[in-house]
């Protein structure tokens, strides 16, 4: 792996840690089990924390491309879609990455400063965006997205560590069926009748 890419490397360690964890490793380790060198990963990221911030901002940008219209109006489909995502296998190890993530931004470290401000946000800004698109109110739209991502999250962990996925899918599904009464009424625009 001597000339291998950044892009390479670094997708080869996401994948990695999202396998083997993150937290309580040495970059020698994460470089050895990725057949690399801890000089490589030097070279390319600069420093463990240089690392970590690489696979923050990977994270950041796979999550918006998958889920660019997961918390617009859409029927609730695209909530749903991503509810459905969170049961595979692949989705459950980048749950596990992002719960290590959501520890180190908690202890505020500097890499993770973009976690911390970009994780939420954006999905908030696209839900007000849509809202006005409609005429409705975004400070609305802003709190219902914010309970979806907090829905979603909890129930990951809950996923994560060992709950059920009968008991599961039977919670999501009580808080999709609130969830459609609520963006009903906040993505009415102010022209729409009862």
């Amino acid at each position: 792996m001597a000339d291998i890419s950044r892009t390479t490397l670094l997708n080869a360690v996401i994948q990695e840690i999202r396998e083997n964890g993150f937290s309580d490793r040495s970059l020698r380790d994460i470089a050895t089990a990725v057949d690399s060198s801890h000089r490589m990963l030097i070279y390319h990221f600069g420093s463990r924390e240089g690392l970590l911030e690489a696979v923050v901002t990977a994270g950041l940008s796979e999550s918006r491309k998958e889920d660019e219209q997961l918390f617009t109006h859409d029927g609730g489909q695209g909530f749903r879609a991503r509810w459905e995502r969170t049961k595979t296998e692949t989705e459950q190890s980048f749950d596990r990455l992002f719960f290590e993530l959501v520890a180190q931004a908690a202890r505020q470290q500097p890499e993770t400063e973009r976690f911390r401000t970009e994780y939420v946000e954006p999905w908030l800004q696209m839900s007000a965006r849509a809202a006005q698109g409609v005429g409705a109110d975004p400070a609305k739209a802003r709190a219902l997205t914010r309970l979806d991502v907090a829905v979603l999250v909890g129930l990951g962990l809950d996923r994560l560590l060992g709950g059920g996925d009968d008991e599961l899918d039977a919670t999501f599904e009580t808080y999709d069926a609130m969830r459609e009464e609520l963006a009903a009424e906040v993505f009415r625009g102010p022209d729409a009748t009862d």
